[in-house]
């Protein structure tokens, strides 16, 4: 670990799903800059370590932090929500520090949740397309839209940051899919208020929701299941013992 500033994927929030090598970075850090709820849901993980909010510190407040902390040989962690390779608010700091920085992959949101559904997002022979959009980024880039520019009715769509009600998301999502396409709803994913709902678009309920929508994440699937097909998969057998006939002729 020869850098001195770590961006750290912590993965939706569960400790026990952060990386080896996250938590080794982790242990050796001197400093670390998170965003709430990280703070609570890693504090045995924080323990004798300087810790700040980032969003309660400007840019050039963060950075002369960063600097001294380095003069001083001191390391830093930042903690990034989910993985950075989907999102990350830190991509500032990225820029600035450039070849000073290490950053460490970890478990996303997204893949905590798909696993928690044991749903396969993009089978060969059911789904063509995995679309990954956030509402709230979308409005504030551009403006007014509709689903119907980014999904189609064979199309896995996932929506996070979202702040649009999720009912009408379904009432648009209805003209976009077939009847039995699914919506699944994780509500504060790996967190003790954990919920997580599957319906399908027809018979979506629209209240009694215990959900934050604000920390949800959203899945809409084409099908209400989720499986290889017996015969892609004997297809695919069939593929392989041909190509591995030819190879030995070739020998």
């Amino acid at each position: 670990m020869s850098s001195r500033i770590h961006f750290v994927s912590a993965g939706p929030g569960d400790p026990g799903l952060l990386t080896l090598k996250g938590k080794e970075v982790l242990d050796n850090s001197d400093i670390v800059f998170y965003f709430k709820p990280y703070n609570i849901l890693f504090k045995n993980l924080l323990k004798n370590r300087e810790i700040y909010e980032a969003f309660s510190l400007k840019f050039e407040e963060i950075t002369a932090l960063i600097d001294k902390a380095i003069n001083s040989n001191k390391k830093v962690c930042f903690l990034v929500p989910g993985d950075i390779a989907i999102f990350s608010p830190y991509s500032v700091f990225l820029s600035y520090y450039k070849d000073k920085i290490e950053i460490i992959p970890g478990v996303g949101t997204l893949n905590y949740f798909a696993s928690k559904l044991h749903y396969i997002l993009n089978s060969h022979s059911l789904v063509h397309k995995v679309t990954i959009i956030s509402t709230k980024i979308l409005k504030e880039r551009v403006g007014n839209f509709e689903l119907k520019s980014y999904t189609d009715k064979n199309t896995v769509l996932i929506i996070f940051m979202n702040d649009i009600p999720i009912d009408k998301i379904v009432n648009e999502l209805k003209d976009i899919y077939e009847d039995n396409a699914m919506i699944h709803i994780g509500s504060k994913l790996a967190m003790s208020e954990e919920r997580i709902y599957s319906f399908s678009l027809k018979n979506f309920p629209y209240k009694n929701l215990n959900i934050d929508e604000k920390l949800s994440l959203i899945i809409i699937t084409p099908y209400s299941e989720m499986q290889l097909k017996i015969k892609w998969w004997n297809k695919k057998v069939e593929e392989y013992k041909i190509k591995k006939k030819t190879s030995q002729k070739s020998l």
